[in-house]
């Protein structure tokens, strides 16, 4: 099946050469890459790093980080806020603050299901009261190859009129040139859909109590 899957990414790697090469994500500065009047989403290359896309979504919502958080590790709810996403399982514990998961992305027909095996980490500013919530790819014999690796961060920061600023940015990096749409599907689909559908999903009553 992971033969099948490469074979369908190598063949939309050629038909669609001339995207990738006018893709925003040949720069290295930040280019606005889709906005609405809440969610503004940037995308940009990674230096020393050709096959490697970055992108950052940002945006405001009245909950608290911790409110924030409790959403992030809410995982048996996942698929009802994150787009493509088929499972979101905790597998291993390190510490209260550090844990590996199982994140299965559901693709489209042709493609296999995506499975990242992930180590998460949440790291907090007592100062500043700032939370991030971050992940990264580990080796796995089921989840993404050797030549691939994903790895980003929610970090939610306070804000003196009582908001929270959300910034998402996320870096995958794959040996395989493939068109917008299909990097956009493993890694979360529209970023703009995604941080709309984040900004809902906070709203509901049985994260407030993490406050």
């Amino acid at each position: 099946m992971r033969i099948l899957r490469n074979s369908v990414l190598a063949f939309f790697a050629i038909a669609c050469s001339s995207l990738w090469a006018n893709s925003q994500f040949k720069s290295l500065e930040w280019q606005i890459l889709e906005s609405s009047d809440s969610v503004e989403v940037y995308g940009r290359g990674v230096k020393d790093r050709p096959r490697a896309r970055e992108i950052k979504a940002i945006t405001r919502v009245s909950q608290s980080p911790e409110t924030l958080l409790a959403l992030m590790v809410d995982y048996p709810n996942a698929t009802t806020w994150r787009q493509r996403v088929k499972e979101v399982s905790k597998v291993k514990i390190v510490n209260e603050n550090s844990w590996f998961i199982n994140y299965v992305t559901d693709l489209p027909w042709p493609l296999d299901d995506r499975v990242a095996y992930l180590k998460c980490q949440v790291i907090r500013d007592q100062k500043s009261g700032s939370v991030i919530y971050a992940f990264e790819s580990a080796p796995s014999e089921d989840g993404l190859s050797a030549q691939e690796s994903l790895s980003g961060q929610y970090k939610f920061v306070p804000l003196l009129n009582g908001e929270t600023e959300v910034t998402y940015e996320v870096i995958l990096d794959s040996p395989v040139k493939a068109p917008d749409w299909l990097v956009n599907a493993l890694i979360g689909d529209s970023f703009l859909a995604q941080m709309e559908m984040l900004k809902d999903a906070v709203a509901n009553p049985r994260y407030m109590a993490a406050d």
